[in-house]
């Protein structure tokens, strides 16, 4: 279950394969290549590789000529490893000896003396030295790369509040599996296994499934895990891509015939249409290729106000029962509309994404410029100096290297154009980009609340007090707190428009907290959105739920559940629903186990 201790592998496994998480290599039979040696190293002493230190062992049989040679070789190469203080010396002994073949070595010669004399001249610590100077040139400076570190962790730290998984996933997964007839055996926090609740229901499913090996084919996870050997249920595994197909194919028309959603914090109705669009990017050859895809949504009033809406604003609309009267001409012009919505989005995207891809496009394409012009320079001069010596060994009487010789020159020949096709591609990109038509496949009518207690749930006095209780009582345990309740807060703070919590506190001992704020003005059943319960379930215990009661008094006080989507009952209501019992009992629990 814990995977394989060691690899055995033939000479095949020295290019092709990443195997960083291994530290310890042993060569049991030296190729003749030497470049294929580097090339064997490569597979463990690579980027990403956190062990320190990696060990090689060459196992050389000093008593033989062959073994005389290859240890004199390592040996050479240890040293001038010492003396650079750099082990990119084996990152380049490749090209040093390209064309080298210690077989023909010793073929051609009789006294070994004059081999470990070639090799002497041809690894030397300057040339080495020289070599990486040459490799370094087309790769941006580490120190760039340092630099840019700290901004690079802090942007993955606000990567994890956009994740989609497991939440998003498990939620599809349960109104998938009512629409297709299925269930499941086993634990969705943990491993599970598909099931049909009515004849047939899996048929769609199977063909994909029987690709998988037996022992795995009935073991199935929505979390990704390194141990154990159950499937990662995710977008892009042909399962879920198989469902996903099959659900968006059997209700598309439905989807485009539209439905009716309330919106609790809306006072009057309006039309909402979701679009995908994609911004493509034109090859010289003509072809095109997708460089964005995203999904908005457009808000159309009954007078003829259009706008455009976070695309997850879906998330915080309750299904409707009916169209009231005074809103069934509103949904019956929504039709007459779409090209209007289309031109208005087309005008809006053009602006707010296209024009500042272009930009971003033009910005970096003179860095992208120089950098080839720098990577070509060093490879322009890497070839001279391959030539030169090639050329040297030829008019020592190594006529063999003729071939080599003319495979350098035709590369030689290329190099400018190459070079200028490479140029002329960064130059005109940004002018390539287009967008593509849009796709409209999905539509609601949206109503207000007309239930008193779903109007209660969202009073802006309420939920006023509540932020500022808990905000409060945050800032008291010494975090730094950020306001991400609106979309353009929530924005200026670098997560999505609707994050699925409402503050995000950050602890000078790198703690964070994905805090969701419920008041009442004075006790009860709370309410959490689709969207904020599929958040809850993917970041789990950095997710808490403060439940601010008594927010009509002089008295409110807070109660903070960490792991709602782990330590709560939660029943279904056009989102969830979770009682105040279940919500003080979780706070017990939460106390005596000291969370």
């Amino acid at each position: 279950m814990g995977g394989a201790d060691i690899c055995l592998a033939t000479d095949a496994a020295g290019e092709g394969i990443n195997l960083q998480f291994c530290w310890v290599m042993v060569n049991y039979d030296i190729p003749w290549n030497p470049a294929r040696l580097e090339q064997r190293m490569g597979r463990i002493h690579r980027y990403k590789q956190t062990h320190d230190p990696v060990l090689i062992f060459n196992l050389v049989a000093d008593n033989t000529r062959e073994g005389r040679v290859l240890q004199t070789l390592l040996d050479k190469l240890d040293r001038i490893r010492q003396e650079l203080r750099s082990d990119k010396v084996f990152d380049v002994i490749g090209r040093q000896l390209a064309g080298w073949s210690l077989r023909d070595l010793l073929l051609e010669s009789l006294d070994d003396e004059a081999i470990v004399k070639k090799l002497e001249e041809r690894v030397s610590t300057e040339q080495v030295a020289a070599a990486i100077h040459s490799q370094d040139a087309i790769l941006p400076p580490s120190g760039d790369v340092m630099d840019q570190l700290p901004a690079a962790r802090e942007q993955l730290k606000r990567e994890a509040y956009h994740r989609l998984l497991p939440g998003y996933v498990r939620h599809f997964l349960g109104m998938a599996a009512v629409l297709l007839g299925i269930g499941w055996d086993g634990d969705l926090d943990r491993e599970f296994s598909f099931k049909a609740l009515k004849t047939g229901a899996l048929d769609p499913l199977l063909p994909t499934m029987e690709r998988y090996p037996v022992e795995v084919r009935n073991r199935w996870t929505l979390t990704k895990r390194l141990d154990g050997d159950a499937v990662y249920f995710h977008p892009g595994e042909p399962v879920f891509d198989v469902l996903r197909a099959w659900v968006a194919g059997q209700y598309a028309e439905e989807a485009m015939r539209g439905t009716v959603l309330v919106d609790p914090e809306a006072r009057e109705a309006y039309v909402c249409h979701w679009v995908l669009a994609q911004v493509s990017e034109g090859a010289m050859t003509g072809a095109f290729r997708v460089v964005e895809t995203r999904l908005f949504a457009v808000r159309q009033w009954a007078d003829g106000r259009v706008e455009e809406v976070p695309a997850e604003q879906l998330f915080l609309l309750q299904p409707g029962n009916r169209i009231p009267p005074q809103w069934l001409q509103l949904a019956a012009r929504a039709e007459a509309q779409l090209e209007h919505i289309r031109e208005f989005l087309t005008q809006s995207l053009t602006d707010r994404w296209l024009q500042p891809l272009r930009a971003q496009m033009y910005q970096q394409a003179s860095e992208d410029w120089q950098w080839v012009e720098e990577g070509y320079r060093a490879l322009e001069a890497d070839l001279a100096i391959q030539r030169s010596t090639v050329t040297q060994r030829i008019r020592a009487g190594e006529s063999a290297l003729q071939g080599r010789l003319t495979a350098i020159r035709r590369r030689q020949a290329v190099l400018d154009a190459e070079k200028a096709e490479a140029q002329a591609r960064i130059l005109q990109a940004p002018d390539r980009l287009r967008l593509e038509p849009m796709t409209f496949f999905a539509n609601a009518l949206v109503i207000p609340a007309v239930d008193p207690a779903i109007h209660a749930e969202f009073t802006r006095e309420v939920e006023e007090v509540a932020m500022a209780v808990a905000q409060s009582q945050l800032e008291q345990e010494g975090f730094v707190v950020y306001d991400v309740s609106t979309p353009a807060k929530a924005q200026s703070a670098g997560l999505s428009a609707w994050p699925g919590f409402d503050l995000w506190a950050r602890h000078p001992d790198g703690r964070d907290r994905a805090v969701e704020v419920k008041g009442r003005a004075t006790r009860g059943t709370i309410l959490v959105s689709d969207n904020e319960w599929a958040k809850a379930c993917t970041l789990r215990d950095r997710y808490w739920l403060y439940v601010v009661w008594d927010c009509g008094s002089a008295h409110p006080y807070c109660l903070p559940v960490r792991d709602p989507f782990g330590r709560l009952l939660a029943t279904t209501q056009g989102g969830v629903s979770i009682g105040p019992e279940a919500i003080m009992r979780a706070v017990k629990e939460q106390d005596e186990g000291k969370d």
